[in-house]
């Protein structure tokens, strides 16, 4: 049995989880102490699932239902009923809406399986310039200027390599 999370006397009868951009918190409270934080108690089954969204997340799936593709005019929500997407464009501009979901479905947003052969350079060449550009912003963050300035040759080095093979 899981003791109120506020007054640790009696059983917990609420159970809450605040989901915010960054993290999920779990609150388990008695009746009691749920009213006294304002907190409405209902019925497990009579709460929707508006009611238990946070409004944060309740405004950006608004905000993504509006939104359509300027290329091929897919909205969001046709997105979600179709579950495919309308042209390349839409996965740039859904991005922030299909990072979350492809995490979810492949537990990974970079792609891991098989490629053909002739963008094996080319996909290697993006992940060690984004890798470096990462480990740079990291070193300046640290105030590590000389790491960051060997970073930045690294990283000019390997944009002259590139231009030199087109």
């Amino acid at each position: 049995m899981i003791l109120c999370e506020s007054c640790s006397q009696n059983p917990a009868t609420v159970h809450l989880t605040e989901i915010s951009e960054t993290e999920r918190k779990e609150r388990h409270l008695c009746e009691a102490c749920a009213q006294k934080e304002n907190i409405a108690v209902k019925h497990a089954f009579a709460a929707s699932p508006q009611v238990l969204v946070e409004p944060k997340i309740h405004k950006v799936l608004k905000e993504f239902a509006s939104l359509a593709c300027p290329q091929c005019g897919l909205s969001y929500a046709e997105f979600r009923a179709r579950g495919r997407l309308g042209c390349p464009n839409d996965y740039s501009f859904f991005q922030r809406a299909l990072d979350p979901l492809l995490e979810k479905i492949h537990g990974r947003v970079e792609h891991a399986g098989k490629i053909p052969r002739r963008l094996a350079p080319s996909m290697e060449f993006d992940k060690e310039f984004k890798g470096l550009q990462a480990e740079m912003k990291r070193a300046v963050a640290a105030e590590e200027y000389e790491k960051a300035a060997e970073l930045r040759d690294r990283i000019r080095e390997l944009e002259g390599k590139k231009r030199g093979d087109r």
